[in-house]
């Protein structure tokens, strides 16, 4: 069952989809730009979290605080972060931001990839798994990387409920196995 706060978030991230779709590439990439920017510097920092949630605290402040993060912003930026704050809802901007994310891909059909890997992928690697995940499905696929130290090397895959282990430590049970005859 969907959260309260996660269904809000989601009626935010399509109305915002709705307005940006029928924006210009260049326009409606670089909305997403900023609003990513924002949305991960309000995941990082938990006093400016309190601060948007403060009841304490005015819209005015809250607008100036976004103002001041992006001065530049997209106009249609502007307006929905304005509409945010206007209704008590400007903490939830990574939450929407993500279910923007989701919202999008899956109108354009694309899969996301949740890879799990021991250590950060570089430029190349993410490049050549997106290549093999696109060549594997058919379709464009979005990468998600996930950390996970305890994975030793190589690389586990999740789209949808399916996954794709080509961990090492995979590997390894697998060889167990045949060695033992299990």
């Amino acid at each position: 069952m969907q959260s309260p706060l996660s269904s809000v978030a989601e009626q935010y991230a399509r109305a915002l989809l709705d307005v940006l779709e029928g924006r210009p590439e260049r326009e409606r990439g670089q909305s997403e730009a900023e609003l990513e920017a924002l949305a991960g510097a309000l995941k990082g920092a938990p006093d400016l979290q309190q601060f948007l949630r403060n009841p304490v605290v005015g819209r005015q402040a809250k607008q100036k605080a976004f103002e001041r993060a992006l001065p530049s912003a997209q106009e249609v930026v502007r307006r929905f972060l304005g509409v945010l704050v206007e209704r008590g809802r400007a903490d939830l901007l990574p939450e929407v931001h993500a279910a923007y994310l989701r919202q999008r891909d899956e109108r354009r059909g694309v899969l996301v990839a949740e890879v799990t890997s021991a250590a950060a992928l570089g430029r190349e690697a993410r490049e050549r798994c997106e290549a093999a995940l696109r060549e594997a499905t058919g379709r464009e696929v979005r990468l998600e990387p996930v950390l996970d130290p305890a994975l030793i090397g190589g690389v586990r895959t999740r789209i949808g409920s399916r996954v794709f282990d080509g961990s090492v430590r995979a590997r390894l049970d697998a060889l167990r196995r045949r060695l033992l005859g299990d």
